[in-house]
Parts: structure tokens; C-alpha cells; sequence
């Protein structure tokens, strides 16, 4: 056999094993997409939930949904999830120099100076609340700590927020969100309820969250359209200063939770949870994926329900694994930020 002929016979050979390779990760897949219709049909049949949107973007395109009762473009309530939506609000301020992250809050919204005067001298900031260490716990009457020292959940930081988007722009928040974020996102099955407070009261689409979502991995634009500036978003995912930098690290950045290994931000997500709500969006900015997972249980602590929600996380997981291993990939622009420069780990001045 000539040379040439032998590679071209070895050519062959490897092209036959990709071929079979890839035909047992899309059999794999078929099962997949199958099994998750099962969980959300089998949840909606026993009443651990009502209905059921499930989306799985690979690549910043959607390859999967799920949709049992709900359409796509069926708007459910997000509870804590609106809160990477005040938070972006919060930035694109920061980006226009109307206001400064380290900006102390009594600058903004100086009636809560007596109510929450500076413990050892530190005074409560912008970003303090946006991280969850103003040290103001969920009914907001006194600080309980020095801010910048801890992490405490709280939705009244996010109500601080949407008082301060408020002051700032002169608008009300339901009204900046709408036409700072959903108009220019192409949102238009959203909604901002009446009582909309900064921590929850927000309702939007699988594929809206989507049009969101891909802001994180587009450099900030939809579009063309720049809605946060790039460096911004670096900022979003930095580790609050008072966390020991290590390979692998869990925190809460400025509106979003934030999972790093290796020095690399693995996903950020943010849940919202209640009776009647559940929302779930986790990206993974590595391969450019996200996954949205949207319903409502009438009670969030079944069994049930947690079985439901956990199986089609771990399903849609599974499923961007075998996507990964595909031997040939589609093709996708993927400008993105790059997460995670070390010097950038911890915040800064700004």
C-alpha cells in the first residue's frame, strides 16, 4: 500500500469512529430530551407543579426546551431572580457616572443615616448592599454588623437599591427597568408588578431571560446595543474583600452567586423561590451556556417539587456535558469577557 493510500485509509478510519461516536451522543441526547419531558410531565400529573418551562442554551443558542402548559413566551414570576436585574440596573448608573459603587448610601438616600449610622466608622455603600454585607438583616429596623464584614442575605438591601435607582434617575423602578433593560433587550413578555421592590416582583419569559442572560456573554450588548460596559461586568463577579482567595471559592458578587474553580468562574446563577414561583438561571460562561428553569409548585417544600426541580437540573447539565463531546461543534460567534483575571479577583477602588 502506497503512503498515500495509507492515509487516506487512516483518515477514513477516524472519520468512522467520529461518526459512530457521535451517533451514540445524539442517541444519549434523545434520551435525555425525552426523560425531561417525563419529570416535567410526571410533576404536573402528581401537582408538584403547575406547569413547566425549561430552556437549555449551549453556545449562546437554544438547543432544548421543555414547555408543559407554559409556551416559551409565557411570562411566570421570577421572586429573588429579579434581583440581577436591580443589580444591572445598579451598574448601568455606575456606567453613566450617576453614581459610584462605593458611594455611601446616605449620599443617595440620606433619611436612613439615623437608622443605619456608621458601626466602627464604616459606612454602608452601594456595594454593600449589592453583595449582601450592609450587615441589615431581612426586617431592615437596625444594621446587626460592620458593613463589609460578612455576608447575610437580606432582601431589604435590594429594596435600599431600588430606592436609590429611584432617586437617581428619577424614575420609578418599575419604570427604569422597563425602559432601560426589557425595551432595549427586546423583552416585550415582561412585566414589572405594581409592588416591584428591588428584591422581587418581576415576571418574565423563558426566552426573555434568555435575551438577559446573553448580555453576560456578549460583552455586555444585545446587539449591537451595549447595555452594560464590559469592564462593568468583571466587577459583577468579584469576590467580596473579606473572603480568603483559594482554587475554589462560593460567594455572592454584586446580584448574582458566583461558583470559581481554578480561578475560573465554573457558573454564576441567582433562585427565586416561593410558594407558587420557582425560577432558576445558571450560566456557565466557559461554554457560553445557560439554563432557565421556570414553574410554580403550590408548595415549594415537597418532596416532590425538590425531586422534580433536581432532576432537571442534573438532566441539563448532563445534556451540555455530551454537547461538549460532540466531535464537531456548531459554529458560533463567542466574543466574551474574560472572567477571570487574578488581580481582578478581589474588588476595587471604584
Amino acid at each position: 500500500m502506497l503512503p498515500s493510500e495509507l492515509v487516506t485509509k487512516k483518515n477514513a478510519e477516524k472519520r468512522a469512529e467520529m461518526n459512530a461516536s457521535e451517533r451514540e451522543i445524539r442517541k444519549e441526547l434523545a434520551r435525555i430530551e425525552k426523560s425531561m419531558v417525563a419529570v416535567a410531565q410526571n410533576a404536573i400529573s402528581h401537582n408538584y407543579i403547575l406547569g413547566s418551562s425549561v430552556a437549555i442554551y449551549y453556545k449562546q443558542n437554544l438547543v432544548f426546551e421543555v414547555n408543559e402548559v407554559f409556551k416559551n413566551s409565557t411570562p411566570l414570576s421570577l421572586a429573588s431572580v429579579t434581583k440581577p436585574f436591580t443589580s444591572m440596573a445598579i451598574i448601568q448608573l455606575a456606567d453613566s457616572g450617576q453614581l459610584k459603587l462605593n458611594d455611601p448610601i446616605a449620599k443617595y438616600i440620606p433619611e436612613y443615616t439615623k437608622q443605619f449610622p456608621a458601626l466602627e466608622g464604616k459606612e454602608i455603600t452601594v456595594r454593600h448592599l449589592l453583595s449582601h454585607t450592609s450587615g441589615i438583616p431581612y426586617i431592615g429596623t437596625r444594621q446587626i454588623h460592620t458593613a463589609g464584614a460578612k455576608f447575610m442575605y437580606s432582601n431589604y438591601n435590594y429594596r435600599l437599591l431600588a430606592s436609590i435607582i429611584e432617586k437617581v434617575s428619577g424614575q420609578t423602578y418599575a419604570t427604569y427597568i422597563k425602559e432601560n433593560i426589557f425595551f432595549p433587550l427586546d423583552m416585550d413578555d415582561s412585566m414589572v408588578s405594581a409592588n416591584a421592590d428591588g428584591a422581587s416582583g418581576i415576571a418574565v419569559s423563558a426566552r426573555n431571560l434568555a435575551n438577559f442572560a446573553n448580555v453576560f456573554l456578549r460583552e455586555g450588548k444585545y446587539r449591537d446595543q451595549s447595555i452594560i460596559q464590559a469592564s462593568k461586568i468583571k466587577k459583577i463577579f468579584k469576590a467580596p474583600d473579606f473572603i480568603p482567595k483559594s482554587t475554589h471559592m462560593e460567594y455572592y458578587g454584586l446580584g448574582w452567586r458566583v461558583n470559581r474553580e481554578n480561578n475560573l468562574v465554573k457558573m454564576f446563577y441567582h433562585t427565586g423561590i416561593w410558594n407558587g414561583i420557582f425560577a432558576d438561571l445558571r450560566i456557565m460562561p466557559q461554554n457560553k451556556s445557560f439554563i432557565i428553569q421556570l414553574c410554580n409548585p403550590p408548595s415549594y417544600k415537597s418532596a416532590g417539587f425538590t425531586s422534580y426541580q433536581g432532576q432537571m437540573h442534573s438532566l441539563a447539565i448532563r445534556y451540555i456535558e455530551l454537547l461538549e463531546k460532540l466531535p464537531t461543534q456548531p459554529e458560533t460567534e463567542l466574543a466574551s469577557v474574560n472572567f477571570l483575571d487574578e488581580e481582578d479577583l478581589f474588588p476595587d477602588a471604584d
